[in-house]
């Protein structure tokens, strides 16, 4: 009998504990729960297990309805945000028509457990998994409105500072993206053209005439007038992860520039420290 009462109360906590356990996610210690961010807040030399994916996305030329979805395919499905381990931090950053000391994240969140069955991202035995899976729609719910955010309206800009934008993660602490902070994936969305006083590259490339083509990575620094600024902006690239989600402006850029627009950015990074560099490549859109 005291064994048949001792199994019936097994019974009863465990099911109790899946129904109406705790309302909120459990996380790991190193993980900031008391402020509802879910983010890991050490630095220096304990950072690192779970890092900060940033994602630039360049507004500065007109986007159509294939390319907005093409973009939220890419940087803005569960698909995007599960490719990442829970707790990572996803940050969004514009280039715009505003300088770049005056833009901030546009959105800047950590990303909960799904509740799901993989080992990473399960409830608990003492959580329910109600409230885990929602803690993790909520997240989902705030991209999308970010989203939406970000292309409702459209905007015009004379510059396009894509190398000024990255040096910003590199030298203003704000950005949460030096090597403090363990690991870093940086994600650039755009057509590639930097537009600058500094550094047209409309002009480099001849973008908009017949006979549109970058020089190589060599030639370009030979000729470069203003070497030393770009030196001195550039960023380290040793140890972050590098994705370029090349777009198609078929209205500003010719076909024949693609591929030597490319090869110019990559060799520019892999100057600069990065190793581990991708390029999707939009495919033409009607």
């Amino acid at each position: 009998m005291k064994n048949l009462l001792l199994i019936s109360f097994s019974l009863f906590f465990f099911v109790n504990i899946s129904v109406y356990g705790d309302d909120r996610p459990h996380t790991p210690n190193e993980i900031d729960d008391e402020n509802y961010t879910y983010c890991d807040d050490r630095e220096g030399s304990k950072a690192g297990k779970y890092g900060h994916t940033v994602v630039l996305i360049d507004l500065t030329s007109e986007l159509n309805p294939p390319q907005i979805k093409f973009i939220k395919d890419q940087v803005f499905s569960e698909e995007f945000y599960l490719g990442k381990t829970p707790f990572t931090k996803f940050s969004y950053l514009l280039i715009n028509n505003k300088s770049v000391q005056m833009n901030e994240y546009i959105f800047s969140k950590c990303r909960p457990k799904t509740g799901g069955s993989s080992k990473l991202e399960k409830a608990n035995w003492d959580e329910n998994k109600i409230f885990v899976e929602s803690y993790y729609e909520e997240f989902i719910d705030l991209t999308q409105v970010a989203h939406k955010n970000i292309f409702k309206n459209k905007i015009s800009s004379d510059t396009t500072l894509i190398i000024e934008t990255i040096s910003s993660l590199w030298k203003n602490p704000v950005r949460l993206f030096g090597e403090n902070v363990g690991k870093r994936n940086l994600i650039i969305v755009s057509d590639m053209l930097q537009n600058s006083e500094r550094l047209n590259f409309y002009r480099v490339c001849n973008a908009t005439t017949t006979e549109a083509k970058c020089p190589s990575f060599k030639s370009f620094m030979q000729n470069l007038s203003d070497k030393d600024h770009l030196n001195a902006t550039a960023p380290k690239g040793d140890g972050v992860g590098l994705k370029i989600i090349y777009l198609n402006n078929r209205n500003e850029t010719k076909k024949e520039l693609d591929r030597t627009l490319i090869k110019l950015w990559e060799n520019y990074f892999k100057d600069r420290g990065f190793e581990n560099i991708k390029t999707v490549r939009q495919l033409d859109l009607k």
